[in-house]
C-alpha cells in the first residue's frame, strides 16, 4: 500500500459534536493547522438526522432533543445564535400522553396524571440518595420502592399500578441507557441538568453540525478515514489511518465513542493507554438504546393528540417477556409522535432487546409493532405499518452502542482519568473528548460540546 504522510499541529479524531467543536474552538483561536479525521462517509457521529415519512420530513436516528432549553446550554445556545430555533420553539414533555394497559384498555386521566406524579416523585428522589451504597444499581432502587408504593394504594388497584411501573422501568432504561441492573444510582446523582426542558429542533439536530462544519477552513474534514493505530511517542504523534494514509502531528484529540475504545483500547495505541485507564474504560458502560420508527399510509390516529401512548403491560406477563429475547416488544416504553412528521410514530427501546432487534427483519418489526399497537389499543382495524426504519447503533462498529453511563463498578474519579492528557495535563500529546469523558453532562450533545471545548482550550493556552 502507498503511504501517504501529512504533517500538521492537530488531528482530531471524529466528526461528531466533541471532534467539531474542537475544531471549531481551535478555528475561533487562530489554529487553523489542523485535521479532522471521520471513519464515517458523513460527519455527525451520534448525530444523525435522515430522511423519512414523506417528502422532506425527518426523523432523528440518534440525538433527539436538546437537553435544557436555556442560554447556559452551549448547544441551545449555538441553536439560539444562528436562528434553528425560529418560530415557537418545540418543547416536549415526557410524562405527558395515555396510559394504555395489554389487556386493551386506557387508563382513566386521574390515576394517569397520579402515577406521572409518583414516576417524576421517583426521579427526583434518585438524585439524592447520599444514603443508599454508592454501588446500588437502579433496579434495586426501583424495585423497593415500587413494592412500599404499591402498599399504599387500594388493592384493587395494585395490579394496575405494576402494570405502570413496567413502562417507567422501560422509560428509565432509554433515558439512562441500559437495563437498569446495569446502571448505578451515581449516574443520576452526578449527572447535572441545566434549568428548562427538553428542545427538538425543527430543522433536524444536524443543522447545529451543519453551522459548525461551515465555518471550518476548507479541507479540515476528511471522511472515510478510519484511524487503525495512534503512535504518541517520538518528536510527533503519528495517526495511521485504513486507507494508508498517515498524520503527523504535536497532538491528538480522540473524540471516538466509549464503544469503540471498549473494543480497540489495547490495540489502537502505542504505547498503550496506562493501566488506569484501561480500567476505567472498563468499569464505564456504554448503553445499548435504539429507535423504531414506523411509517403508516395514513395516521390512524388523531395527529397532535396521541403525543406519547404508554405501554403498561401485565406484571407477571411483562417479567417473563423481559428475559426472552424474542419477545423485544417488551421493551419498547411506548410509541410517540415525530415532529412535523405527522405519518410515523417512534419507538423506543433499550437493553439487551435493543441490540437483538437491530438484527431482525423489518417485516418482524412490522408485524410484532402492529400486534402490539392492536392489542393495547384495542382495536384490529389498525392498520400495518408501510415502511420501518430502525437504528443500529449497537452492531455499527464505528459507535458500539449509544451514549455512557455510570455502572455499580465505577469508582468516582474514573470519568476524570477518562479525560486527563497522556502523557500529562502539561505534556499535552493525546488528548481526549466526548460524552463520557464530561463529569457532570455525560451522555449528552452539551457534554460532547463542552469536553470538545475544554481540550481544544488546553491546546490554546498552551500555544
Amino acid at each position: 500500500m502507498n503511504i501517504q504522510t501529512s504533517e500538521t499541529s492537530v488531528v482530531i479524531i471524529g466528526a461528531g459534536m466533541a471532534g467539531l467543536s474542537a475544531a471549531e474552538h481551535l478555528t475561533q483561536n487562530g489554529i487553523t493547522s489542523m485535521v479532522v479525521l471521520e471513519a464515517a462517509n458523513r460527519y455527525g457521529g451520534r448525530i444523525h438526522t435522515v430522511y423519512f415519512g414523506g417528502q422532506k420530513s425527518l426523523v432523528e436516528l440518534g440525538a433527539n432533543w436538546i437537553h435544557g432549553g436555556s442560554l447556559g446550554n452551549p448547544v441551545f445556545n449555538l441553536a439560539v445564535q444562528h436562528g434553528l430555533l425560529s418560530g415557537d420553539i418545540k418543547y416536549t414533555e415526557e410524562h405527558n400522553g395515555h396510559f394504555v394497559t395489554s389487556f386493551g384498555s386506557m387508563v382513566e386521566k386521574e390515576m394517569s396524571k397520579k402515577m406521572h406524579g409518583i414516576f417524576q416523585d421517583l426521579e427526583k428522589e434518585m438524585t439524592c440518595l447520599e444514603k443508599y451504597p454508592s454501588d446500588t444499581s437502579i433496579q434495586e432502587f426501583i424495585s423497593q420502592r415500587e413494592e412500599s408504593i404499591v402498599q399504599t394504594i387500594n388493592s384493587d388497584e395494585r395490579p394496575l399500578v405494576h402494570s405502570m411501573f413496567s413502562y417507567f422501568k422501560n422509560y428509565i432504561e432509554f433515558y439512562e441507557g441500559d437495563s437498569l441492573e446495569r446502571i448505578s444510582l451515581r449516574n443520576v446523582r452526578d449527572y447535572k441538568v441545566f434549568p428548562g426542558r427538553n428542545v427538538k429542533l425543527p430543522l433536524g439536530y444536524i443543522s447545529l453540525l451543519d453551522v459548525i462544519v461551515n465555518s471550518l477552513p476548507e479541507g479540515v474534514l476528511k471522511l472515510n478515514h478510519e484511524v487503525s493505530r495512534i503512535n504518541w511517542t517520538g518528536p510527533k504523534c503519528k495517526v495511521s489511518c485504513l486507507n494508508g494514509k498517515v498524520f503527523e502531528a504535536d497532538h491528538v484529540i480522540l473524540t471516538v465513542p466509549l464503544g469503540v475504545l471498549k473494543k480497540k483500547c489495547t490495540s489502537m495505541f502505542n504505547p498503550s493507554l496506562p493501566r488506569q485507564n484501561l480500567e476505567a474504560i472498563e468499569r464505564t458502560g456504554f448503553g445499548r438504546v435504539g429507535k423504531i420508527f414506523l411509517e403508516f399510509e395514513r395516521p390512524f390516529w388523531k395527529v397532535g393528540d396521541l403525543k406519547y401512548l404508554h405501554l403498561a403491560w401485565d406484571k407477571a406477563e411483562w417479567e417473563k417477556m423481559k428475559i426472552d429475547p424474542n419477545q423485544w416488544i417488551a421493551s419498547v416504553s411506548g410509541f410517540e409522535e415525530v415532529l412535523n412528521n405527522p405519518k410515523v410514530l417512534l419507538g423506543w427501546i433499550a437493553g439487551p432487546h435493543s441490540e437483538y432487534v437491530e438484527k431482525v427483519s423489518d417485516e418482524e418489526i412490522i408485524e410484532t409493532c402492529t400486534t402490539c399497537l392492536r392489542r393495547f389499543l384495542n382495536d384490529p382495524s389498525i392498520p400495518r405499518p408501510v415502511r420501518i426504519l430502525r437504528s443500529k447503533w449497537c452492531s455499527d462498529p464505528l459507535f458500539g452502542g449509544s451514549y455512557s453511563f455510570l455502572t455499580p463498578n465505577n469508582l468516582p474519579g474514573d470519568i476524570d482519568i477518562l479525560a486527563t492528557p497522556l502523557p500529562s495535563v502539561t505534556n499535552l500529546r493525546l488528548l481526549f473528548a466526548g460524552e463520557a469523558t464530561h463529569p457532570s453532562y455525560f451522555s449528552t450533545t452539551h457534554g460532547a460540546r463542552l469536553s470538545g471545548q475544554r481540550e481544544a482550550s488546553r491546546l490554546v493556552s498552551n500555544a
